[in-house]
C-alpha cells in the first residue's frame, strides 16, 4: 500500500540548464527528504532517532500539501494526500529488522530538469519541470547492480534509473522501456 500519493500529470520534459533550475519550496516533501538524507549518519542509534524526526517532518509536509491543494481547489489531490498521510501514519516508526543503510550511493538521481530522491521505506519522490510541478511519488520495486526500478503509485508508469541514463515505460502507450533522460545520474544529495 502506498505511503504517499501525488497526482501524475502527462508532460513533456524540456531540457534546461542547471543554472535555470529552481529549488523546491520549503515544506515540499522532497525538500524535507533531501534535508533528512543530507543529515543522516551511518550509526544505527543515530539513524533511529533521525528516523523518528524524519517521520514527523514527513507528516508535516503531507499536512501542508493537503492544505495547499485544498486552498487551490484541487480536491482530488487533497483527498489523495490525506489518504497518503493516513497510510503513512499506519507505518511502523522502525522498519522490520532495524534501521539499515544500504546502497548509500544510490539515493539521489539527478535529471537535466529535476531529480529523483529516495524517501522513507521504498518511497521515491520525483521533482520535475525544474521544480515548478508537484512531486510524483514512486515505489521502488526492483534494485539491481545496474539499475533501480520505480513504479508510480497512481498510474502505470515505471522508470529504470541507470548510472548514466533513465528509461520509462508508460503502459498506457507502450509495454517497452524507452529512453527518457540522457545525461542524468547518481549524485550526492545537495544540501
Amino acid at each position: 500500500m502506498p505511503s504517499a500519493v501525488v497526482a501524475f500529470m502527462p508532460r513533456t520534459r524540456p531540457v534546461m540548464p542547471a543554472t535555470q533550475m529552481r529549488e523546491p519550496e520549503a515544506g515540499d516533501p522532497v525538500t524535507v527528504g533531501k534535508t533528512i538524507l543530507a543529515s543522516l549518519t551511518q550509526t544505527s542509534a543515530g539513524l533511529s532517532g533521525q528516523l523518528k524526526t524524519a517521520r514527523a517532518k514527513m507528516e508535516t509536509a503531507y499536512e501542508a500539501a493537503v492544505k495547499e491543494y485544498t486552498k487551490a481547489n484541487k480536491d482530488e489531490r487533497a483527498d489523495a494526500a490525506e489518504k497518503a498521510l493516513a497510510e503513512f501514519r499506519k507505518g511502523d516508526v522502525f522498519p522490520k529488522g532495524g534501521v539499515q543503510v544500504a546502497d548509500r550511493d544510490r539515493l539521489y538521481w539527478e535529471t537535466p530538469s529535476g531529480y529523483f530522491l529516495k524517501g522513507p521505506g521504498k518511497d521515491w519522490f520525483e521533482k520535475w519541470d525544474a521544480g515548478r510541478q508537484p512531486p510524483n511519488l514512486f515505489q521502488e520495486v526492483v534494485r539491481t547492480p545496474d539499475y533501480i526500478e520505480l513504479r508510480h503509485y497512481l498510474v502505470p508508469v515505471t522508470y529504470r534509473l541507470y548510472n548514466d541514463r533513465a528509461t520509462i515505460k508508460d503502459e498506457r502507450l507502450s509495454a517497452e522501456f524507452k529512453p527518457t533522460y540522457v545525461g542524468g545520474g547518481w549524485r550526492a544529495p545537495r544540501k
